[in-house]
This record gives structure tokens, sequence and C-alpha cells, in this order.
């Protein structure tokens, strides 16, 4: 999400939100979104608000450069503030055996029954088990 104020009013500006945005995405975990708050000073002689009927959306001159630089800065900004990244990770309990992918396991029909009493119920490959639910 992006809040954007040009000299004190809230507009909106695509160009200015596109490139925030892929500006976050070498911070953010994948499929992460920023919420950005951002005010900006600009001559008003600079600014077009006659993009749009309700004059939300903004053009500016010189847009790519001001852009470039906002940008840089919130890249340095983040940049220092993320020295080092911490991934949680999960471990496992002691004597648990890993579970094994499930291509790797072998068919059922080629295991021995479980000892402790359980059977276990094979599924026709015909017969998709959802199909009694449609």
């Amino acid at each position: 999400m992006l809040l954007l104020f040009i000299n004190h009013r809230s507009v909106e500006s695509s160009a200015v939100k596109k490139a925030v945005e892929q500006t976050y995405t070498t911070f953010l975990p994948k499929g992460g979104h920023p919420f950005i708050y951002l005010s900006l000073e600009i001559d008003p002689a600079r600014v077009d608000v006659n993009v749009h009927p309700t004059k939300r959306e903004v053009h500016f001159l010189n847009e790519d450069e001001i852009i470039d630089l906002v940008c840089n800065d919130i890249r340095q900004r983040l940049a220092k503030a993320d020295t080092s990244r911490t991934f949680k990770t999960q471990m496992l309990l002691p004597g648990v055996v890993p579970m094994t992918p499930l291509n790797s396991r072998p068919p059922i029909e080629d295991q021995t029954p479980p000892s402790d009493g359980m059977q276990v119920y094979k599924t026709p490959a015909s017969k998709k088990p959802y199909e009694n639910h449609l």
C-alpha cells in the first residue's frame, strides 16, 4: 500500500507506485507487500494534476529523475536497516524420523502390513476420491 502525498495533498502516481514497489521486492519475502507513506515537496509548477478528472492521478516534470532519487534513498535506508537477515527454521524433535518424499516410497502393495494392527486401504486409480463430492 502506498500513501503518496505531494505538497501535502493525497495523490496517486502509478509510475511512483510501480517503482517503489519494485525497489522493495529485494527486501521483502516473496509475496510480501510494503506499506509506504511518502510525502514529497515538489514545485507546484512542475506538478500536472490534470491527468484525471478527480485530480487524484498526477504526473510531474522530470518524473524519472525524481523516482530514481526516491528509490535510491529507499534502497540505501533499507540496506542500512537490513544488515543481517534472520530466518526461522524448525528443528526436528529428538527421536523423530524425517518423512521421505512420496515419490521415493515404494508402492503400497510392496509394503508389509503395519505391525500395530491398522489396515491399509487402497483406492482404485480409476476413481478419484473427490469425484463423490461433485
